[in-house]
């Protein structure tokens, strides 16, 4: 889903734009950390990079949770982006 643009802070509206343009589900995101919070498969983070990378964004940290709930596999992902690169 995408948020309404006056619900994504001006920090981040760039980086949450993208990601949503290629198909990644995002959850939320800060602008004040340079963090954007998103659902993503595990197979996933390789595409994620690439994107980044390809996109001009050298400084990024990719975080991610793998957890099993009810024997359910979920895998979020948090990337913080430097904030020189806004």
């Amino acid at each position: 889903m995408i948020c309404p643009e006056e619900r994504i802070e001006s920090g981040i509206r760039d980086q949450v734009h993208l990601l949503h343009e290629n198909g990644f589900n995002t959850i939320c995101s800060c602008g004040r950390d340079y963090s954007v919070q998103l659902e993503i498969g595990v197979n996933e983070v390789s595409r994620l990079d690439t994107l980044l990378l390809n996109n001009h964004y050298r400084n990024y940290r990719i975080e991610l949770i793998v957890e099993r709930h009810g024997g359910n596999l979920t895998s979020l992902a948090t990337v913080r982006f430097s904030p020189t690169e806004r």
